[in-house]
């Protein structure tokens, strides 16, 4: 498992190149579940990508990307630790 700390408030980005064919689908799960609207998640050109931006406590935790098509699954399971702060100045 691959572990990620951020400072609070902080912008965290994860991108990972997807090349398969038929062309898969992506999930992306936090702690199992569906990923919350304040996480970013892009699916373009090959690039799978999720992007965490004004990080808060509630961002930590762990994210599994999974890739699915015909010719099978592949997942990537991954910490995020937001330390610092519970609140933060908005610019």
């Amino acid at each position: 498992m691959i572990k990620t700390a951020l400072n609070s408030c902080g912008e965290w980005a994860y991108r990972l190149l997807v090349q398969a064919r038929p062309r898969p689908t992506v999930l992306w799960t936090k702690d199992n579940a569906e990923v919350d609207e304040t996480v970013n998640i892009m699916d373009t050109d090959g690039v799978a990508q999720l992007v965490i931006r004004n990080a808060r406590g509630y961002h930590s935790g762990s994210y599994k990307i999974t890739v699915k098509n015909a010719s099978g699954v592949k997942s990537l399971t991954f910490k995020v630790i937001v330390n610092g702060k519970i609140f933060c100045c908005f610019v």
